[in-house]
């Protein structure tokens, strides 16, 4: 296919992938081709030494990096959220320069990001939903697909599709190619932060916010039965969280917020966790690379084929344990009021990394530490960053702990983790 369409010089391709390994193996495989001429591999390596100059960037001494050099000076290149965010900003500016003529990526590269090409090609219409592999909806192909023609250059857009014969007697293709995209439904699902802050204004008669919403709005076209029962459900899931956060020591029906939620409020995202570590005392002995490997637990979701790579010592048991129990309390009530999907309990996959970071390790000896890729452990880092400010900013600055919440903070805000930094650069 691929042949084919390189033949009749339809490029540049952007060639969808539901995988990121399988995005760098397709860009291994076909490093056999040769899509760019004498005059535009010397602009691509002009191109590619500019970029690097603008963020400070040594591709000889970078072996990623160098990488990818090497594929865009035959014209091809991968991207996908595993990438660290400054290799990922490298590949989309030198798709744009049009000297990227054949791009394997994951759907990302298709959101928020306004990359046209003359043609898509989907390796499959099957992907994983995050319960099992299916035929894609309507409304993500079409997404996909829309990539295809460059406004002002192409008169139409190519799109290509893969499919085996099981997809031909299979797969729902009238309804792929051409249905109209699923509606997009509201969820109602208020976050113990809102319902906190909604507490403090309208104590119990918040369970009539759920005819404020979205999702109250786009029921009123079922019948008066399946309104009530919607608003039924919605207004029972309501209440389990109120008695949730009463039973937890959060909310008192006569005195209103109590501590523990008045910091959980100001936090958004992981409030729970972080107040029940503070508020059990967790943090307070916890020096500052600690507190970072801490809030990068909370963050963290270890994808399947990551694995720490250091034994755990003395000492990161006991801080685990203590940080695993703290956030335990919490849900066991969650549990005990019926709840099947739970607050976040903490990940320690990253812990050593982090720990390791914060110390200052050079981000090239993070391999030593986990397996998981430099994409993920950027995010998860930022991340933490996030919530170490929000922590930060929730306690009284003549509060020791938030000192020490800023050295965190500080400690682990560098390098390719600075996002700011980028950002400045380029």
């Amino acid at each position: 296919m691929l042949d084919e369409l390189i033949d009749h010089q339809e490029m540049p391709i952007l060639y969808f992938c539901f995988s990121r390994r399988e995005c760098e193996i397709k860009a291994e495989r076909n490093s056999h081709r040769r899509l760019l001429d004498k005059r535009e591999q010397g602009a691509m390596a002009k191109l590619f030494d500019e970029i690097c100059e603008l963020f400070q960037l040594d591709w000889e001494e970078d072996t990623e990096l160098r990488y990818i050099r090497d594929r865009a000076m035959l014209g091809l290149g991968f991207h996908h959220a595993g990438m660290l965010p400054i290799h990922k900003e490298i590949v989309e500016r030198l798709f744009t320069s049009a000297n990227l003529r054949l791009l394997f990526t994951t759907e990302t590269f298709a959101l928020g990001i306004n990359m046209p090409a003359r043609v898509v090609c989907f390796d499959s219409l099957r992907k994983f939903d995050g319960v099992s592999f299916d035929y894609m909806k309507t409304r993500d192909y079409l997404q996909m697909a829309g990539r295809a023609g460059r406004q002002g250059i192409d008169d139409e857009g190519i799109v290509v599709s893969i499919l085996d014969n099981e997809d031909i007697q299979e797969a729902p293709l009238r309804r792929i190619f051409t249905g109209t995209p699923e509606p997009v439904n509201s969820h109602f699902n208020l976050s113990y932060s809102t319902l906190m802050n909604l507490y403090s204004r309208f104590g119990r008669k918040l369970v009539g916010a759920y005819e404020k919403s979205f999702r109250y709005y786009q029921t009123q076209k079922g019948s008066a039965k399946k309104r009530e029962s919607i608003k039924a459900q919605e207004t029972a899931r309501i209440l389990r969280k109120l008695n949730v956060l009463e039973e937890s020591g959060y909310l008192d029906p006569q005195e209103g917020l109590m501590p523990r939620a008045k910091i959980a409020r100001q936090i958004n995202g992981y409030e729970i966790q972080i107040a029940e570590l503070l508020f059990q005392g967790v943090l307070d002995d916890l020096e500052p690379p600690e507190l970072a490997a801490v809030f990068t637990s909370l963050v963290y979701e270890e994808r399947r084929a990551d694995q720490m790579l250091t034994t755990p010592n003395k000492r990161m048991r006991e801080v685990t344990r203590l940080v695993d129990k703290a956030v335990r309390r919490f849900t066991a009530i969650e549990a005990a009021n019926g709840f099947e999907e739970r607050i976040k309990i903490p990940d320690f996959g990253l812990y050593p990394a982090a720990l390791a970071w914060a110390e200052g390790v050079d981000f090239e000896d993070m391999e030593h530490y986990t397996t998981a890729i430099g994409g993920d452990i950027v995010r998860a880092l930022r991340m933490a960053i996030q919530m170490l400010r929000q922590a930060q900013h929730a306690l009284d600055k003549d509060y020791p702990l938030h000192h020490k919440l800023e050295v965190a903070r500080i400690a682990i805000n560098r390098d390719v983790v600075d996002a700011k930094r980028q950002l400045e650069l380029g």
